[in-house]
């Protein structure tokens, strides 16, 4: 039986078409660093220029979903850097939403909308708000009226927590389901990660603090808030020294 050119032609392309796009497919270029960052940069600015409440909720809830893209990462730490500016952002309907530091500043009034803890209204205060919804968890409240010394802790707890996040689900840490002495004895294991001492460093129990206090992979900005500000002089000294200790140690 004669096979005509055509068919034969036909049947070659079936087959060698998938490996011909596979071939296409695997040939483009990943983005570089700079093109990922800059897209993290478009989606944080995006998020300051809206202006309806409801639509940035949404936004959020979107950017949740985009966890995996490789600029997300990128996006997180530019969050975190974007707690420490006070810059106004412009909400329309924000009289759906009560505001509690703007009401304590007399510059809202306390009325019946949506209690949002995060000052919205500001760039560093929506930045900490997005920021809780993509890690689930609660930062400190971040508002224009807010101390230098407040606002740091607010930035590190925020970096350290996307630290832990960004961690391989086998490596995280859930404190909530933790009790005291489960905690402190995290706290004294050698292989306790920064980002858990980061945030058993801000523990009420004093023993807790005194473990971070002393623990060698405690990161020296965690050692540094420990020995200038901690209520404890025992959890001071303790960070003071070893804080002494780990700026002595050589760089990598």
């Amino acid at each position: 039986m004669k096979i005509s050119l055509y068919v034969l032609f036909f049947v070659l392309s079936q087959i060698l078409l998938p490996y011909a796009e596979a071939q296409v497919s695997t040939n483009v270029p990943a983005p570089s660093p700079r093109q990922l960052h800059l897209q993290a940069i478009q989606a944080y600015r995006t998020l300051l220029a809206e202006r309806d409440f409801n639509k940035l909720q949404t936004m959020a809830a979107q950017l949740k979903l985009q966890s995996t893209e490789p600029w997300f990462e990128s996006a997180l730490m530019i969050l975190v850097e974007g707690i420490r500016s006070d810059r106004g952002v412009e909400l329309t309907n924000g009289v759906d939403i009560v505001v509690p530091s703007r009401v304590r500043a007399g510059m809202m009034e306390a009325g019946g909308g949506t209690i949002v803890r995060q000052d919205v209204f500001t760039e560093g205060g929506r930045a900490a708000w997005v920021l809780e919804r993509l890690l689930v968890v609660d930062l400190p409240e971040v508002s224009s009226g807010m101390s230098a010394d407040t606002k740091e802790d607010a930035v590190l707890d925020a970096f350290f927590l996307v630290k832990e996040f960004l961690l391989p689900s086998e490596r995280k840490t859930d404190l909530s389901k933790l009790s005291d002495s489960d905690k402190l004895t995290l706290a004294a294991a050698g292989e306790a990660s920064e980002s858990a001492l980061a945030m058993l460093s801000k523990e009420t129990n004093v023993d807790i603090r005194k473990a971070v206090a002393k623990h060698s992979n405690t990161p020296v900005q965690v050692l540094a808030r420990l020995a200038y500000r901690d209520q404890s002089a025992e959890v001071r000294d303790l960070a003071e020294s070893n804080l002494a200790k780990a700026r002595m140690l050589p760089k990598h």
